[in-house]
């Protein structure tokens, strides 16, 4: 929707970062501090997870990149670059709806968020990041909102964890459509002009 209707899209891009903060509240909602603290003691699935996503995953769609873009330098980055940056709050959300390892999956998207600015050591001048903002960005987008989930359900002796993921769940899924479709209408003239 955002990619056909780019102007009505793009006037949801400033409530993009908390709606984003929204979505991973909700999903953290369902682990404790003591859950992901036992996630890095034993790392096993997260490296691998971590592999795949950051590794794996990206080399693949770099040689697809080149594959069938040749030496259009700037798509293959865009594309190595989508693979690799937005999985963790998404599967986040997820693996809260389908009851999966959520501490896993934050444990995740903490990771993620630590790592991230760093991706300009690996893209080189390429991509020209800010990593002080994009930092601050995932704080507030990630870290704080998943604290905050954690911190209600240690205060509230799980409480929290028992009876707000189900209650909030419709409003994630919408905040997904929603983000999606306001981010893509920034695409949108590249894909109407792509050759």
């Amino acid at each position: 929707l955002g990619v056909c209707f780019p102007d009505i899209a793009k006037c949801g891009l400033p409530y993009v970062p908390a709606v984003f903060a929204f979505m991973t509240f909700a999903g953290a909602l369902k682990s404790r501090f003591k859950d992901v603290v036992n996630v890095f003691r034993h790392p096993g699935s997260l490296l691998i997870i971590m592999l795949l996503v950051h590794v794996v995953i990206p080399t693949a769609s770099c040689g697809a990149g080149h594959l069938f873009f040749g030496n259009n330098m700037e798509l293959i980055t865009g594309m190595v670059l989508e693979f690799a940056v937005p999985t963790a709050v998404v599967s986040l959300m997820w693996v809260t709806i389908y009851d999966g390892n959520s501490p896993l999956s934050l444990s995740l998207v903490v990771l993620d968020t630590v790592l991230a600015p760093f991706l300009k050591i690996l893209l080189g001048s390429a991509v020209t990041i800010d990593p002080a903002r994009m930092m601050r960005e995932l704080i507030f987008m990630v870290a704080l909102p998943a604290v905050v989930a954690m911190v209600l359900n240690q205060i509230t002796d799980g409480k929290v964890m028992e009876t707000w993921p189900g209650k909030l769940a419709p409003f994630s899924k919408l905040a997904l459509i929603f983000v999606v479709t306001s981010n893509s209408s920034k695409v949108a003239p590249y894909i109407r002009d792509m050759n």
